[in-house]
């Protein structure tokens, strides 16, 4: 006996000490610990890398950025070429007759302005003449037809609904407009090939605008006309203002002699008595934009020779400023120059930023760590209690209701079998509908709600049974006979109103229970309902042999309380009238 003691003992002090250890603890304190040393050591080398790694990165981070807006340049500007090749393909000779083409180039116009409507909305075109053409496109999808036959008469305004859709009466401008005074004009003449105008401020929007043109020449190869398209450049300047650089960083885009294009810090026009006016970088509210523009005055005065983005690094207002240059260039002369400055000390918060961030993680995740074994612990009881309810119910006769677990574990296969075992259990396999033992434990509830007063109206069960049937077993054998049985019980169901059932008694018989009725002449409806619907062809065999099948029904009713106080007394009503309901058919026949 003190053996057997003297063996015993140790297991019941083991037993105690994990007894002490609650599954909580057990769940949680390795987390915590482990989370908080990873945190600590990941901190400390996040640092010291962050900091060695600062100029590295700031590099390639600019150079990125300096791309990202070269990209967004490229994007917006891009549209000018393709709309006005699309309006004066390559190769095309200038218009000989204004007059004579204006159908034409008013439709070629409006195409070109529908292929990138935002920003090139306007096309238009001049000739040595004086005569001017052009087509705007509105924002709400009308057309404008802008044209003057000769530089001594006003142009004339007419909206157009579309291609070839005619002309609206003209509206004449108060002012007279030569094409060949204008600046887009006589740069297209000077150089002879595509090219862009300098950055002007537009009078009427005051948004800064650079036009495309190109020149047409005549059979003899002399320029005759220059056509041309307006880019504005407000949606390059909000996508660079809207440019998260950094906390304190810069971009700016810039013509050669440093006139801003688009700004992250400011806008890129100033007031001066009372008019817009280009802002120059140097002149710029921002102190790191005039000083980065101070430091790379020699790529703006000389340009990127080999295109590529030029890193720089120098000491600012409040110390030291990683820069990138990049040149924004294109085969119509186009020269701009894009600029990313961010202070050292901005990249430096970004890592002090992320020590802090993976501490406050280490943190959370030690709270996290704590009620993570509180919460699986009532995940799964929750879940074990809903399993054992929905066994409860299955128990009491309720009807087939999801168990509510969604899981992929083994808890949710173990919800999934209930749940499929639940409906074996509770239907037919053949048809769907409940079987008899459901049926009949669905009544019961019935008749026991009613005597206790939860439930007051009146009820009714129906006996159907299928007339003729056998000799569709018998013709068609039984492999048929299932399929038109499985048809038949599927119009029964739809047969019934919302909150009805159907059970298989047996064989070809069915149950119905009309769960609310108002009197006897409700389920006298639903019963002539079925009877209709019974007799129809059936669909589920070849029509050429459904043709030769009848099949009806014979439906007994029996309504509660009057048809007796049980199950059995109410299906041995139902089943008596079904029978004298059959014979009268016969009887009849």
């Amino acid at each position: 006996m003190a053996k057997h003691e003297a063996v015993v003992q140790p297991n019941n002090e083991y037993s105690m000490a994990r007894a002490t250890l609650s599954l909580r603890q057990v769940l949680t304190v390795p987390y915590v610990v482990l989370t908080l040393a990873v945190a600590a050591i990941i901190g400390g080398f996040s640092y010291f890398a962050g900091s060695q790694a600062v100029s590295a990165v700031s590099e390639e981070l600019l150079r990125d950025m300096v791309s990202r807006i070269s990209q967004a340049v490229d994007r917006h500007l891009v549209g000018s070429r393709v709309a006005l090749d699309a309006a004066f393909p390559e190769g095309m000779l200038a218009p000989a007759s204004m007059e004579a083409e204006s159908e034409n180039l008013r439709n070629r116009m409006w195409i070109a302005t529908s292929l990138n409507p935002d920003p090139n909305n306007y096309v238009y075109y001049g000739n040595s003449r004086g005569q001017f053409a052009g087509v705007v496109r509105h924002d709400d999808g009308i057309g404008e037809w802008r044209s003057g036959h000769s530089a001594t008469t006003p142009r004339g305004l007419q909206r157009f609904a579309g291609l070839n859709a005619p002309l609206e009466k003209a509206m004449v401008e108060s002012r007279l407009y030569d094409p060949r005074q204008r600046p887009w004009y006589q740069r297209a003449l000077e150089v002879k090939k595509p090219v862009w105008s300098p950055v002007y401020v537009d009078n009427r929007t005051g948004e800064l605008v650079a036009t495309r043109t190109k020149p047409l020449f005549d059979a003899k190869g002399q320029i005759e006309g220059v056509a041309a398209t307006d880019v504005s450049l407000k949606m390059l300047n909000d996508f660079v203002r809207a440019l998260r650089v950094s906390q304190n960083g810069v971009a700016f885009v810039a013509e050669q002699n440093g006139d801003l294009i688009a700004s992250s810090s400011d806008d890129s026009t100033r007031l001066s008595h009372g008019q817009k006016i280009r802002l120059n970088a140097a002149q710029s509210g921002n102190a790191l934009v005039r000083a980065t523009y101070t430091e790379v005055a020699d790529v703006f005065k000389a340009g990127l020779k080999n295109g590529e983005p030029q890193a720089r690094e120098f000491d600012g207002p409040d110390g030291k400023i990683y820069a990138s240059v990049s040149a924004i260039r294109d085969s119509a002369g186009l020269d701009w120059i894009t600029v990313v400055a961010v202070p050292r000390s901005d990249f430096m918060a970004g890592v002090v930023d992320n020590v802090t961030r993976t501490v406050t993680v280490a943190i959370v995740a030690a709270l996290i760590a704590m009620a993570l074994g509180l919460w699986v612990l009532n995940w799964v009881s929750h879940d074990l209690r809903l399993l054992s309810s929905a066994a409860r119910r299955l128990g009491e006769g309720h009807l087939f209701m999801p168990v509510g677990i969604a899981r992929k574990d083994e808890l949710g296969e173990l919800a999934r079998n209930f749940e499929a075992m639940q409906m074996s259990l509770q239907t037919d396999k053949l048809t769907g509908a409940f079987n008899r033992e459901t049926f009949e434990k669905q009544v019961t509830r019935r008749i026991e709600e009613h005597a206790s007063g939860l439930r007051k109206t009146s009820f009714a069960v129906l006996f159907v049974d299928l007339d003729h049937f056998k000799r569709v077993n018998d013709q068609l054998g039984h492999q048929t006979g299932d399929i038109v049985l499985a048809e038949l019980a599927d119009r029964l169901k739809h047969a019934l109103r919302s909150g009805d059932i159907v059970g298989r008694y047996g064989g070809d018989e069915f149950v119905v229970l009309l769960s609310e009725i108002e009197n006897a002449a409700a389920s006298q409806r639903v019963r002539e309902k079925i009877e209709q619907r019974m007799m129809e062809p059936l669909q589920s065999i070849a029509p050429d042999i459904a043709a030769n099948v009848l099949v009806s029904a014979s439906i007994g009713m029996a309504v509660y309380p009057g048809a007796g106080p049980d199950v059995s007394s109410m299906l041995a009503a139902a089943d008596k009238e079904m029978y004298e309901r059959k014979h009268a058919t016969r009887q009849t026949i």
